[in-house]
């Protein structure tokens, strides 16, 4: 491997405002990892420097180790954290950090979150990140295990839409750690906003009340209702007939079209981001090729990285164009949200319906509808949702205890929601909660004894939970490829996207769904 090369004059002095959160302070430049001969760890390395190189994981990672206590930290995150000072501080030291951390993930005690690996075998890099965002997400305790979900997952409502007679019901939203882009095929360039519209709707097959059959083709349509703070765009490559080599139009930013916006959401002002990381796939196929990652440094400028060869390239146009990456192979783009302009005076009374879950290890749904990357995690359908406690009012259920008595209320009471006022959900914009007071009085009618009282609380979107249906009946084929799956679309006539990876849980991380992987070996 080629030494890394030294960082243009200034590159260091200046910090961008995408750092200014972060209170580890980088005194050293990009640096890439070594891809230890027959090791083929170029998706560890490009999946690693993406996450170094997002500012507000690593300001997690600071909240978690500053607030806790030293015994109280997950030893992942611990470990994790010690490789992002070396990296950023030490001069040497960030490889043997890296090997440290990389011994944890494989750690038995991780179970079917521990990461499977023997020399010379290679993994699909996305796979990695997920793995890492699962597992942290598994041994991390509250608050700092939901904010890492609110931080890295997008939450979208959903409709199913009968290709037959039309009828649109409303189905489970879910919670998802990436978008999938899907690309025409026709080997012509194509913008990431096309690609992402394309890839947020899918099919499924169902009964329709309305025609009156049993499992017939549907549409799945997808919008966006609670944006992510950091949203990871994969790049479908690949195809029965094998990889694409479409290229993908990408620009430092990136403004969410509003037709992938939950009605809920529109009106909120422009969700914009910028992106930050670009993760390449290098090869003819998915079963041969090389991960190399694009990243922008806390200076605001670009550097390509190829293990442990370090490019400064200083913009995007010239990381998109350099012989370690290209139009051509983008597979992963991250970006991270910028601040939005509301179109609302009043952040506290705007119509936004942001439902969430109270944890990020809500059971997953498991419905087969849901597009690639996308998880169902049960969340409702926020106009669905705002519509009915308009229309039938408000439901407050809730008890009362009195400290050290063995006294105990149940409250049920229909409460009145004026239309005019608008839905039961509206947080302003990036609100993850809803302020509330509570005023009580209690008065004893038998002794004219009285308690009473304040408190002001927060009250958080839930989900809510509908009945489950049927799964979907997919024809699934398999093939003589180790580690991949492919499921014929006999709808469309198109085949399914290849599975990923396939490791010995006996189910996925919640949050997830096995989808559409490149699957390669590393060139040397």
């Amino acid at each position: 491997m080629a030494n890394q090369l030294t960082p243009p004059s200034g590159q260091q002095s200046a910090v961008s405002a995408a750092w200014n959160h972060v209170s580890l302070k980088s005194s050293l430049p990009t640096r890439g990892f070594d891809n230890n001969k027959g090791q083929n760890l170029c998706y560890r390395n490009a999946a690693l420097t993406l996450f170094l190189h997002t500012p507000q994981f690593l300001s997690w990672c600071e909240k978690y180790c500053g607030q806790s206590t030293s015994n109280s930290v997950p030893d992942v995150v611990r470990k994790l954290y010690d490789m992002i000072i070396a990296y950023w501080q030490c001069r040497k030291g960030h490889e043997q950090a890296m090997e440290t951390l990389w011994t944890e993930l494989q750690s038995p005690k991780y179970g079917h979150l521990r990461w499977h690996t023997t020399p010379g075998q290679q993994h699909d890099t996305l796979e990695m990140l997920e793995n890492i965002i699962s597992l942290l997400e598994n041994h991390t305790s509250q608050p700092y295990n939901g904010d890492l979900m609110d931080l890295m997952t997008v939450a979208l409502s959903q409709c199913r839409v009968c290709r037959t007679c039309k009828q649109k019901d409303s189905v489970p939203g879910v919670r998802v750690r990436y978008l999938s882009a899907d690309l025409p095929g026709l080997k012509k360039a194509a913008s990431i906003e096309e690609a992402i519209i394309s890839g947020m709707n899918s099919e499924t097959f169902s009964d329709c009340k309305t025609c009156a059959a049993k499992q017939i083709a549907h549409e799945i349509q997808s919008q966006i209702l609670l944006p992510s703070e950091i949203l990871v765009v994969q790049v479908n490559r690949y195809k029965e007939s094998g990889k694409l080599k479409d290229e993908i139009e990408v620009q430092g930013d990136l403004v969410i079209p509003d037709s992938l916006l939950d009605d809920s959401v529109r009106g909120q002002g422009k969700i914009g981001y910028e992106l930050y990381a670009v993760i390449f796939h290098i090869g003819d196929d998915s079963k041969s090729g090389h991960y190399t990652a694009a990243v922008k440094g806390p200076s605001g400028q670009w550097v390509m990285t190829n293990d442990k060869r370090v490019t400064f390239t200083q913009t995007l146009e010239k990381s998109m164009s350099s012989p370690d990456g290209g139009k051509e192979n983008a597979y992963i783009l991250a970006y991270r949200r910028l601040e939005s302009q509301s179109n609302s005076a009043d952040s506290n009374t705007g119509s936004s319906a942001a439902v969430t879950s109270s944890s990020p290890k809500a059971a997953s749904a498991g419905q087969s509808s849901a597009p690639s990357g996308h998880s169902n995690d049960g969340l409702s359908n926020a106009s669905g949702s705002g519509k009915g406690s308009v229309k039938g009012g408000v439901q407050m259920k809730g008890t009362i205890e009195l400290e050290g008595r063995p006294i105990q209320w149940t409250i049920n009471q229909q409460l009145v929601l004026d239309p005019g006022k608008g839905a039961l959900v509206a947080l302003g914009r990036r609100a993850r909660t809803q302020r509330a007071t509570l005023q009580l009085t209690l008065t004893s009618e038998e002794t004219g004894e009285i308690l009473e009282g304040q408190v002001t609380m927060s009250l958080k979107p839930r989900v809510v939970q509908k009945p489950k249906s049927a799964p979907s009946k997919t024809a699934d084929t398999k093939d003589s490829r180790a580690g991949t799956k492919e499921a014929t679309d006999t709808a469309s006539g198109k085949a399914a996207k290849p599975k990923g990876v396939t490791k010995k849980p006996s189910s996925p991380p919640k949050g997830t769904r096995q989808s559409a992987r490149l699957r390669s070996k590393a060139k040397k």
